[in-house]
């Protein structure tokens, strides 16, 4: 097992994924969602297909997602560290794992899969990233309806941006049309995929999203203000991102607070309102001193996808 970022992206250009893994990952979760199986079997079945199916050096892709149950990661580690052949595991989540990809090489091959989730085929073409200019203050937009959602729109009572909750406007922009505006604008606040409901659990087993809606933000050279899972912010700084929560007034980002993630989200709501406090210049002025770490986000990415 080698954690080393450069030598796991060769060794994903060199042997490729296993796309029939998400298979049998996928049909172990619901056995095990549904009380057909318990644990122990969940690993001794998955042991099993490894064992029969991977003859040769792979990544093992669960697809673009996430990592379902809690003790998924600690079942694979178990497995693979036993497996003789060299294997590592794909996930779109910003938490470290043995034997599993580095987030960043993670990245480049959820840029090779981002067709599986009905994305134009250039979704990534460097040509879109190039000769960015700023002219909107900020941006912030939500598709998919969920609780965390929900409640975060409820108490937004202004934006002073871009603002669309596509399960209330029912104004779904095509990705061409959302990435005009998106490249446009000095700030983007990004509500990663939902690791919680609102009664947040203690562990952090799930893993943090790490998908499309950080990573084109991080590409289109915009600031970066982040709502994920428990510790998310320290997880992407840990990769070497600059996040610019604390700037904006969001510094319980990180915290667990296991009883109510409402907490979260009403700081959250807090930094939004903070941002609507600041005129345009005073946003372009922050965007200005802190180019450097933008474009130092961008190159973390960059250098790896293309």
């Amino acid at each position: 097992m080698n954690r080393d970022k450069n030598y796991q992206l060769e060794f994903l250009k060199k042997h490729g994924t296993n796309e029939q893994f998400q298979q049998i990952v996928q049909e172990l979760d619901n056995l095990h969602s549904t009380s057909q199986i318990d644990k122990s079997e969940y690993h001794d079945r998955l042991k099993t297909w490894i064992h029969k199916q991977i003859n040769s050096p792979k990544v093992l892709n669960i697809g673009c997602e996430i990592i379902i149950k809690d003790f998924f990661v600690e079942i694979l580690q178990s497995i693979l560290s036993e497996f003789p052949i060299e294997c590592y595991v794909s996930a779109g989540t910003s938490n470290q794992y043995d034997y599993f990809l580095n987030p960043l090489v993670q990245i480049y091959n959820w840029k090779e899969c981002a067709h599986h989730r009905n994305f134009e085929e250039d979704l990534f073409t460097k040509k879109f990233f190039e000769n960015i200019e700023k002219t909107n203050k900020g941006i912030l937009t939500i598709n998919r309806k969920t609780q965390i959602r929900d409640y975060i729109h409820k108490k937004i009572k202004n934006f002073d941006g871009f603002y669309n909750y596509v399960s209330e406007s029912n104004n779904f922009l095509p990705w061409q049309e959302h990435s005009r505006i998106s490249k446009k604008s000095f700030v983007h606040f990004i509500i990663e995929t939902d690791c919680n409901n609102f009664a947040i659990q203690s562990n952090n087993n799930f893993g943090n999203h790490l998908t499309e809606k950080t990573i084109l933000p991080i590409l289109e050279e915009s600031i970066i203000v982040v709502l994920g899972g428990h510790e998310f912010i320290k997880s992407l700084n840990d990769l070497g991102f600059y996040v610019w929560n604390n700037d904006f007034g969001f510094n319980s980002a990180d915290k667990n607070f296991k009883d109510d993630y409402r907490k979260t989200l009403n700081s959250f709501v807090d930094c939004i309102n903070y941002y609507n406090s600041l005129t345009f210049d005073e946003i372009k002025s922050i965007y200005k001193k802190d180019k450097d770490k933008i474009l130092n986000n961008k190159s973390l990415i960059t250098d790896v996808i293309y």
